[in-house]
């Protein structure tokens, strides 16, 4: 329910479209379809292998794609896996929606960031 929430609040302030899945394996497929100016990955079971999958260009999202993700804890080994891959944005659960929403501008601010 949150994330549809999320979903429909940045369509609303024209933040971002957010195309949402329920999992690693739905955003893998949609990944595989389209090209996106911005990602917000869960980490649960596979979520480094679709992220480690999308900096590799093995998706139609450029390698450099700006990357969030939220997790339900972050330790050191987690930090520096994180930082190897990338990541613009870690959001800690349970997170407020407007948190999400920030991270979702900082994406696309990110993405012109990279287009430069």
């Amino acid at each position: 329910m949150v994330r549809r929430t999320i979903a429909l609040v940045a369509r609303d302030l024209d933040i971002a479209d957010v195309h949402e899945t329920s999992g690693s394996d739905a955003a893998a497929s949609l990944l595989a379809t389209a090209s996106y100016d911005g990602v917000l990955v869960c980490i649960d079971d596979r979520g480094y292998a679709l992220i480690e999958q999308l900096r590799s260009g093995r998706t139609l999202c450029s390698a450099r794609t700006p990357l969030a993700v939220t997790m339900s804890s972050c330790g050191v080994e987690d930090v520096q896996r994180l930082r190897d891959l990338g990541i613009d944005h870690v959001l800690l659960r349970p997170f407020k929606v407007k948190a999400v929403l920030q991270a979702l501008q900082m994406l696309s601010r990110a993405r012109v960031d990279n287009a430069v």
